[in-house]
């Protein structure tokens, strides 16, 4: 039997990271092993694939606690009260199908995913997210037609200058236009030209040449305004993080993780079993003799392959302290498993494709008298656990 508190903390850490789909299934597990863990049922309303999996999540935190206030607020914003549905015994939400969903129900989903963001590795496991309030808008769009905006108040005044500049544009272009027409004639029409530009000389300045009068040339208003081209910004280039670079697991020094962290590797997500008594089982199992001790360690996988399939023998192995390299003995495993009960299947047995956490037994022979035995997999070296701290 898995332990629910460490698949909660799993689920609660997928979730705020962003893996919905591992979350869903983490919740889905735990729910089907615990029917009545309240938080299980409401973390898994947060991450529900569609409203209706949401809905009766809500609802079976309901009949577990009626006074849930974040449950109630919950199916009073999707319209539980318009729509029932009878209450789920387990966490088969993934044969229900989507129905219809109102305005409201849209916000309440739209605000209950964004309480789930992502957080840093190390932090303890965490509430479900605080209830969110339900708010009535039926008069909302009612109330924003009868009271005037900002931009509405200054439309009226926008208007009267739009329509002024455009008369003195038209007055200013029609006075150009007679300018033109007036000035383009023949030269010995004087008697066209205005009376201001025919200059007589008088008596004192005779012997003065007569001097032609300055006509200031108008602007041309219709010459079109000069665009500077839009000045090129250059983005800095975002420096890669580095890959860590995989060796053979008998060079290999990983960082040590906490039971529960979650590695990957080769289509496998996989951690160290929490709370569970690691060690030596002695050195004979099954009429099997070894070498030195038989180790039992149970890790954690999800099968995210696209394929049903056994977790590939050599994928795991145990490091000791002396740099000795153990492989995980599938036949020693399926001895040793009571399936349903100290794992849930042993190594060597077909894991389904789907993403569930599945716990899985291994058991391996190692030295007399060896320590520090760190679990990691030859597809990535550079994450382990401390499993087995000595065997006798």
């Amino acid at each position: 039997m898995s332990d629910p508190d460490a698949i909660l903390r799993l689920g609660i850490d997928a979730a705020r990271e962003g893996n919905r789909e591992e979350a869903r299934s983490l919740f889905a597990l735990l729910t089907r092993e615990d029917p009545g863990n309240v938080q299980g049922w409401l973390w898994l309303a947060g991450v529900a694939e569609h409203a209706e999996q949401r809905r009766m999540a809500l609802e079976r935190v309901i009949a577990l606690d009626p006074n849930n206030e974040m449950a109630l607020n919950g199916l009073k914003a999707l319209g539980a009260a318009r729509r029932p549905h009878s209450v789920p015994a387990a966490a088969s939400l993934a044969d229900v199908q989507p129905a219809a969903a109102p305005a409201d129900e849209e916000r309440y989903a739209s605000q209950l995913d964004a309480t789930y963001q992502p957080r840093r590795s190390g932090a303890s496991v965490a509430a479900p997210p605080r209830p969110i309030p339900y708010r009535d808008e039926t008069n909302e769009d009612d109330q924003a037609d009868s009271v005037p905006s900002s931009s509405q108040q200054l439309i009226r005044p926008l208007l009267i200058a739009v329509v002024f500049l455009l008369g003195i544009g038209l007055v200013a272009l029609a006075v150009v236009t007679i300018f033109n027409r007036t000035g383009g004639g023949d030269a010995s029409e004087v008697a066209t030209l205005p009376p201001t530009l025919i200059i007589e000389p008088t008596a004192s300045l005779a012997s003065e040449p007569t001097r032609a009068p300055v006509v200031e040339a108008e602007p041309d208003i219709t010459a079109e305004p000069v665009v500077e081209p839009p000045t090129a910004t250059v983005e800095p280039t975002a420096t890669p993080t580095p890959i860590p670079t995989q060796v053979p697991p008998e060079q290999a020094m990983p960082t040590l993780l906490q039971a529960g962290e979650v590695a990957n590797a080769g289509g496998w997500s996989y951690t160290l079993m929490p709370n569970y008594p690691y060690g030596s089982v002695g050195n004979v199992i099954g009429g099997n003799t070894a070498q030195g001790q038989y180790a039992v360690v149970l890790a954690l996988v999800s099968n995210k392959t696209g394929v049903d399939q056994p977790v590939p023998p050599e994928f795991f192995v145990l490091k000791d302290a002396a740099g000795g390299v153990h492989p995980a003995r599938p036949d020693l495993a399926a001895l040793y498993v009571q399936r349903g009960i100290n794992a849930d299947i042993a190594l060597g047995d077909v894991l389904p494709a789907n993403g569930t956490p599945t716990s899985v037994m291994l058991i391996f022979d190692v030295p007399s008298g060896a320590t520090s035995l760190v679990l990691l997999s030859r597809e990535n070296t550079t994450q382990g656990w401390l499993a087995v701290a000595s065997v006798p």
